[in-house]
């Protein structure tokens, strides 16, 4: 049997296998790749010296005095583009014959250690399977030194550079976008490993798959001369749809991968640049805005995934937490000293709305039991916001834990 799983010094082995095949031409390659990310995200730099020079002329009405800086800077970043195009160019097909060449030495390399293999090993495994590595596994190799290795190393220049330039500006809008990718990881560790787990069984399914085919082809007359035609049907049948299930799975969690990304990409740029479109910014008009955001944001979720949730579930929850927190923001906003009667309402609200959220849940997704848990965090929040409505209505009891703890 294949192993399921990668050692996790694999990576690193295949990295050193690589760099002793290619002892010059790697450092090299690695140095262009460097170069060409880099050289990539300065321009975001060289348009803001641009936008400020067209801002301080459009203020002194002196337009001449700006060609100079504006013309100077196009030609700097003129050469920077046409040096990055250059090295581009030159990574890409060095890494073309690279791939290719290291392709051989690998099969090269893995024929003879065959070679030293017991017959046993023949024995036990099917001919297609062990044929496998040297096409499939093979081209996954190919896939992955000419395509994922440059474009991990230019990724982590990207981001070294670009973030290297968001500390420059401003450090809190810095700390807000950490926190989205914080987020983004934590996405790609699950979609990622689900998709990542499933391309690897896809792998073992596909040489399984193949060594069955060969080994029926081959074993033709026999299997004709025993009858043994419905059998090997239902055989292949069995592993092709398995393949077909891994294949499926791994493909659809990669494909859904990059939309939430994206997507969680734009939300956080809504969430923080929405408030920045108003001089004085009213949290009465953003923050229903947000809400919208996130619905149309869960229903391409919806789509996406082919479900049937977003009109059941996903609409009336969001819906309801838009209404109760925008609630609280007009009257926190529009009614001084109503900050109890406020927050008492809420609290009674948000257990109501654990129960609605429990009932939805049971209705759209068959979840077996009703109230099981809603009632806990209900009887909370009820306990809570009757006493804060108590405590706004009885004056004397206001004051004294008002004296007593700032209430």
């Amino acid at each position: 049997m294949r192993n399921k799983t990668a050692s996790k010094g694999t990576l690193r082995r295949l990295m050193k296998m690589l760099f002793a095949f290619y002892p010059a031409a790697m450092p090299f390659v690695v140095v262009c790749i460097v170069f060409s990310a880099a050289v990539s995200s300065i321009p975001a730099v060289f348009m803001q010296r641009i936008i400020a020079v067209v801002e301080t002329t459009w203020q002194s009405g002196d337009w001449s005095a700006a060609a100079g800086p504006i013309l100077s800077s196009v030609g700097l970043l003129a050469v920077f583009y046409v040096l990055s195009l250059l090295s581009a160019f030159v990574f890409s097909r060095m890494m073309a014959v690279i791939t290719q060449g290291f392709l051989k030495k690998m099969r090269v390399r893995m024929f003879s250690g065959m070679q030293d293999l017991p017959v046993r090993f023949f024995d036990t495994h099917n001919h297609g399977d062990v044929m496998s590595y040297y096409t499939n596994d093979i081209d996954t190799l190919r896939q992955m030194i000419s395509q994922s290795f440059p474009q991990l190393l230019i990724s982590a220049v990207t981001v070294l550079t670009i973030f290297s330039i968001m500390l420059y500006y401003s450090v809190w809008l810095t700390l807000v976008v950490v926190a989205g990718v914080v987020f983004m990881l934590f996405v790609t560790k699950k979609v990622g490993g689900n998709s990542a787990r499933y391309f690897i069984r896809q792998q073992v399914s596909m040489g399984e798959v193949e060594g069955f085919v060969e080994e029926m082809m081959n074993g033709q007359k026999v299997v004709k001369v025993f009858c043994h035609e419905k059998d090997s049907i239902a055989a292949f049948d069995r592993v092709n749809d398995e393949l077909f299930h891994n294949a499926e799975q791994a493909n659809t969690y990669a494909n859904t991968l990059g939309p939430i990304l994206n997507n969680i990409g734009n939300v956080l740029y809504v969430l923080v640049a929405l408030p920045l479109w108003f001089r004085r910014p009213n949290p009465v008009i953003f923050v229903p805005i947000d809400f919208a955001a996130i619905g149309l944001y869960l229903l391409y979720i919806n789509f996406a995934t082919g479900g049937h949730w977003f009109l059941s579930f996903a609409f009336p929850v969001t819906g309801a937490i838009a209404l109760l927190v925008t609630a609280v923001v007009t009257f926190m906003r529009y009614v001084p000293g109503g900050a109890l009667y406020i927050f008492g309402g809420a609290l009674i609200l948000t257990g109501g709305l654990n129960v609605l959220i429990e009932f939805l849940l049971h209705i759209t997704f068959g979840i077996e039991g009703m109230f099981v848990w809603s009632i806990y965090p209900l009887t909370v929040c009820v306990l809570l916001g009757v006493m804060l409505l108590v405590v706004a209505v009885c004056k004397p009891l206001r004051r004294s834990l008002h004296r007593k703890f700032f209430l």
